[in-house]
C-alpha cells in the first residue's frame, strides 16, 4: 500500500494537491486540518 500522511502543522491541502499521486490508496490528514479543498475527488469541507 502507497500512503501519503500529513503532518501536524498543515492546515490547508488545496486542490490538485495529490494529483500526481495515482499509485496512493490512502491519505492520513492531521487532526486539526483548517481546510480541505479536494473538488476533483468530490470532496469539499471546510471547519468555518
Amino acid at each position: 500500500m502507497k500512503k501519503i500522511v500529513l503532518k501536524e502543522g498543515v492546515e490547508t491541502v488545496e486542490d490538485g494537491a495529490f494529483n500526481e499521486f495515482v499509485k496512493v490508496n490512502k491519505i492520513v490528514f492531521p487532526k486539526k486540518l483548517k481546510k480541505l479543498e479536494l473538488v476533483h475527488l468530490g470532496i469539499q469541507e471546510s471547519d468555518n
